[in-house]
């Protein structure tokens, strides 16, 4: 249990890492998530009402693009 709580962020961040170790979703209780650069994040609204944020790489066509605020 220790190794999977030291490793959270990195199942969380890593979705496909988490799969072979045969976890299917990790999360925080409340949504909640490290935002990292490079990453698109999306925000679901479960069926019970509660809130999911997935995360996954950045594609390789929009990498480079920047948005100007």
């Amino acid at each position: 249990m220790k190794k999977l709580w030291k490793r959270f962020w990195e199942h969380v961040l890593n979705p496909e890492k988490a799969g072979k170790v045969g976890i299917k979703n990790a999360q925080i209780e409340a949504p909640g998530t490290k935002f990292i650069p490079g990453m698109i994040y999306t925000i679901k609204i479960e069926h019970d009402g509660g809130l999911r944020i997935d995360a996954k790489p950045v594609t390789s066509i929009l990498k480079n693009e920047k948005i100007k605020f």
